[in-house]
């Protein structure tokens, strides 16, 4: 373990990092009902983040300015996708297009697109793998710095605004009466969650980023009750499940991005099944303790 810290504690870092910002976001994103919305998101990154590569090999790394030189280009370009596409999804539903049809066009139209740049790129096959399972392991000093330039603040700033971005969450139709712009505080989370989105797929691709916007989220909610209690046992599913799962993926030779994402899905099935047994049970010792009362 000593070694593996020694030669990966950058790039565990970075991963445990990205897993528990996103796991925090994943509350928002399955009380919202906007788990789509992040899908769409996440294929939209992954249409920039192609892009990218496409235009490394059209004009050339020297010519963006040793842009790339510090992975800016990539995350940047991702970015930029999702704003354009959230001004797509975002836009008052009017007409026969829906904002599921929006979701479904964009979700198909990006992912066709980002194959298509990858496979005109001169590296081709090798920058597809890339991009949809990038290896965490091997992130740079410079990712970290692009990491925590990004990651935190966005995150910072979900927890400075916790309140208005629960009850929009929780109770839309509250939160309006109590004169709160929903629609405003909408465009801010998913401008923050587009950060953290674009950031993830960077360093660990568009599974890794979609396993850790919706799982641990799902597996808190099974257990927790109270706001705080379900966020910070998420960010707890999300640390730990990445932590465990980018180990093992060392020890045995796995890729770590989809061992964390099937670390997090053993965590949310157990929590899962601990949940409905208990929920079984309960009304059994209920039933129990009326007996013995009478």
């Amino acid at each position: 373990m000593i070694d593996f810290f020694r030669l990966f504690g950058p790039s565990f870092l970075a991963t445990v990092v990205v897993a528990s910002a996103l796991a925090f976001l994943s509350v928002h994103v399955i009380l919202r009902r906007v788990v789509f919305v992040g899908v769409a998101l996440s294929q939209l990154s992954s249409l920039g983040i192609a892009l990218a590569f496409f235009l490394e090999g059209v004009v050339g790394e020297s010519a963006l300015l040793g842009f790339t030189q510090a992975h800016w280009f990539h995350w940047v370009m991702g970015w930029l996708l999702e704003l354009v596409g959230l001004a797509f999804l975002m836009r008052p539903e009017r007409g026969h297009l829906s904002r599921e049809a929006r979701i479904g066009v964009t979700f198909a139209a990006s992912g066709a697109l980002a194959v298509l740049f990858v496979a005109s790129s001169p590296h081709g096959m090798d920058e597809l793998r890339s991009l949809m399972a990038p290896d965490p392991l091997f992130t740079s000093t410079d990712d970290l710095i692009v990491l925590f330039a990004t990651m935190i603040p966005s995150v910072a700033l979900v927890l400075l605004f916790f309140r208005r971005f629960l009850i929009v969450a929780f109770d839309r139709e509250m939160a309006i009466s109590l004169g709160v712009h929903a629609a405003r505080w909408d465009v801010f989370f998913y401008l923050l969650l587009g950060v953290a989105i674009a950031m993830a797929i960077h360093l660990a691709g568009v599974l890794f980023a979609i396993g850790f916007l919706v799982l641990p989220g799902a597996a808190a909610l099974c257990m927790a009750h109270r706001p705080w209690q379900i966020f910070g046992l998420a960010s707890g599913v999300g640390f730990a499940s990445s932590a465990v799962g980018t180990y093992f993926s060392h020890e045995l030779d796995l890729p770590a991005g989809p061992s964390a994402v099937a670390t997090v899905f053993a965590v949310f099935l157990a929590m899962r099944l601990w949940h409905r047994l208990r929920h079984r049970a309960g009304p059994r010792n209920g039933d129990a303790a009326r007996a013995a009362a009478a």
